[in-house]
């Protein structure tokens, strides 16, 4: 049985939920907050390839959900974009000179 949202959030602590849309085929896959072996092997490619990026990032933090959005590369692709945007827009830092 699929671990519930309630469940996975109980397990991994904040989540993210992605719905994708494929030619008319409707799926969801569920992410965990990356760690910093991720976030750095994600920064090694991010500028120079993308889509192994994308790959890094849903293969490694996907928990749940529709196991397609790991195996498709246009899945990939769109749930990496998505994902992209939480590592770099999660928690914006204020800098303040005191």
């Amino acid at each position: 049985r699929s671990m519930t949202e309630q469940e996975l959030k109980q397990k991994y602590g904040k989540i993210y939920r992605i719905d994708l849309t494929d030619d008319g085929d409707k799926y969801t896959a569920y992410f965990r907050r990356p760690d910093f072996d991720t976030l750095s092997a994600f920064a090694k490619l991010a500028n120079t390839d993308s889509v192994k990026a994308a790959k890094i990032l849903v293969t490694n933090l996907f928990i749940g959900g529709d196991e397609i959005v790991k195996d498709d590369a246009i899945l990939i692709m769109n749930a990496g974009a998505q994902l992209a945007q939480v590592v770099n827009l999660s928690s914006v830092p204020e800098l303040k000179k005191i």
